[in-house]
């Protein structure tokens, strides 16, 4: 089967289905190799045709970007909630604090009661309106499968603002390709955020390892990462912590 037909067959699918996962296309192309799925797969989303998860899970694109992010956010909802909870213990009064637009960076604002200042390029104000303490908000392009800034203009903004601490999602993190995002853009505005950082917090659930992007921001060792999972391979890098 050619490229071009199995594509086909993976829209087709997904047509019939709401989501389906890298292993069940692996059952329908049991001839095909993983790494060969995974090529069909980036293709297609690189035509904006499919949306990938971090977990394996593929959807195709829908015309609401909203309800992209909300199926995000329920994956592995029970594990970003553990994590949401222990980041939020980390903050102090009087912090100034940077939030990400990640699913699970998102779930830690019920647990924030200290006063604090947050900043988030996060677009939607929804999370915050029943936050009692000041919200400052970085603009620029809205990315809309993250609905968030991170553009040019938006790393001008942070470059004004200095953080007690950071709390920031990833695309993947890997071994040899350390801590990447979906595009370089992003990965040259997480660094500028980690430079106006005094800690840069990289908060994690378990679906995030081996996933490899386009834009590297660091390598394993430059961040704290926390997650609730860890590959035995990676458990003896010091600045990973799991979170029980």
């Amino acid at each position: 089967m050619l490229a071009y037909e199995r594509q086909a067959k993976i829209l087709d699918i997904l047509l019939k289905n709401d989501v389906y996962t890298i292993e069940q296309f692996l059952n329908v192309f049991p001839k095909v190799s993983a790494s060969t799925i995974r090529r069909d797969l980036k293709f297609l989303e690189a035509e904006n045709r499919i949306i990938m998860f971090h977990g394996g899970d593929v959807m195709l694109k829908r015309s609401s970007y909203e309800d992209v992010f909300a199926t995000k956010k329920m994956h592995n909802i029970d594990n970003k909630i553990r994590l949401a909870k222990y980041a939020a213990s980390m903050i102090k009064n009087g912090d100034v604090v940077y939030l990400d637009s990640s699913t699970t960076i998102m779930e830690m604002i019920p647990f924030i009661n200290k006063e604090v200042t947050i900043v988030t390029n996060y677009v939607n104000f929804t999370p915050f309106q029943d936050f009692d303490y000041n919200v400052i908000k970085i603009g620029g392009t809205i990315t809309k499968t993250s609905l968030a800034c991170f553009d040019s203009l938006a790393k001008e903004m942070i470059k004004t603002m200095n953080f007690d601490i950071a709390f920031v999602g990833c695309g993947g993190i890997d071994k040899v390709h350390g801590i990447t995002y979906p595009t370089i853009e992003q990965a040259i505005y997480e660094r500028q955020l980690k430079r106006q950082s005094l800690r840069y917090v990289v908060i994690a659930d378990e679906s995030k390892f081996y996933n490899v992007f386009a834009g590297k921001a660091f390598d394993m060792d430059e961040c704290e990462i926390y997650t609730d999972e860890l590959p035995k391979e990676i458990r003896k890098i010091k600045n990973i912590h799991i979170i029980d």
